[in-house]
């Protein structure tokens, strides 16, 4: 006999705001997952971080600020016998001691939670920009620690013995309503992120660390990767039947990204809405990276650095902008 179990989970995400947070359960991300499961995704007032605001005022306008994580609730059907089970204290002693059923129940916890998570991390990190956020969350049970079931007498109860705690610093900046809005549709039907953005998740990371030097040479890849995927969509209002993808690719390698990047800057800034100051400082470090590349070139200063990937970054998103 199957029953509905009410399953939650705060994750140790350290998700950025600005001017908003959906703590109002009717604006939470709802996702179906397989047959009889559904999942949800927000947050409450209670994991706004003291940090950046009042954490009892509940106007948030023009503030940015920081959440101790997102909740995911799933509702869906398993066997009864593992509320019994649950309900036992030596299966949430460590090491588990485990039943084939618990077992199960709990490894389908943790792939919806993973799925999620992944999906979740990939959109806030890679397309909204929150770096921040580790590629490498550690996908196990003890990422949800603060995993419950809630039992027949309304009481919630652990799924998974606790164990561990991840935290992350402050940011300061986030996710507004749209943006919030836009993930929710993004989660609808999962796509990767685009790889200059992740590439460029990684070079802003990489600036956190002080690494300035991986940080312009994980950005310049971004670059050309964003300029090899629009090149194609410019050549398509212009030529008939499309020129493949593998030739481009080899254009740009014999054409150099330096070149490609001038002629792409001088002749459709106007187009692209690309600012002259931006473009001069990409095409500096196209010659950075170059001489990290082939002439070993090892000291960069990190506020440099953080220069030209700030000019790559508005560059890529105004060749990326809707409508170019």
């Amino acid at each position: 006999m199957e029953i509905l179990y009410k399953i939650k989970c705060e994750v140790p995400l350290r998700v950025s705001w600005h001017g908003y947070a959906p703590t109002d359960s009717t604006e939470w991300i709802k996702l179906p997952i397989k047959d009889k499961v559904v999942a949800k995704i927000g947050m409450t007032h209670a994991l706004i971080a003291i940090c950046g605001c009042d954490k009892e005022s509940k106007d948030l306008t023009n503030t940015t600020f920081s959440s101790d994580g997102l909740i995911i609730e799933i509702e869906g059907c398993w066997p009864k016998e593992i509320s019994e089970l649950l309900r036992k204290p030596e299966f949430l002693r460590a090491p588990l001691i485990e039943n084939d059923l618990l077992k199960t129940f709990r490894q389908d916890i943790q792939e919806i939670l993973e799925q999620i998570s992944f999906n979740l991390i990939d959109n806030i990190r890679n397309y909204f920009g929150q770096w921040w956020l580790s590629e490498n969350f550690p996908f196990d049970e003890n990422s949800f620690n603060d995993t419950f079931w809630r039992d027949s007498d309304g009481e919630w109860k652990r799924i998974y013995p606790k164990t561990i705690v991840l935290k992350c610093p402050v940011r300061l900046f986030g996710l507004s309503k749209r943006d919030w809005q836009e993930l929710g549709t993004r989660l609808q039907k999962p796509t990767k992120v685009n790889m200059f953005g992740t590439m460029m998740a990684n070079a802003k990371a990489h600036l956190d660390n002080n690494d300035g030097r991986v940080a312009i040479v994980e950005s310049v890849c971004a670059l050309e990767s964003a300029i090899k995927q629009y090149i194609p969509s410019l050549l398509a209002e212009m030529v008939e039947p499309p020129i493949p993808e593998g030739l481009l690719d080899n254009a740009v390698k014999e054409m150099g990204l330096r070149l490609t990047a001038t002629i792409i800057f001088v002749h459709l800034s106007k187009k692209l809405n690309l600012d002259s100051d931006n473009c001069s400082k990409c095409l500096q470090a196209i010659e950075i990276r170059n001489n990290i590349v082939h002439n070993q070139q090892r000291a960069i200063p990190v506020n440099d650095a953080r220069q030209y990937v700030g000019a790559i970054d508005q560059i890529i998103k105004s060749i990326n902008a809707p409508g170019n």
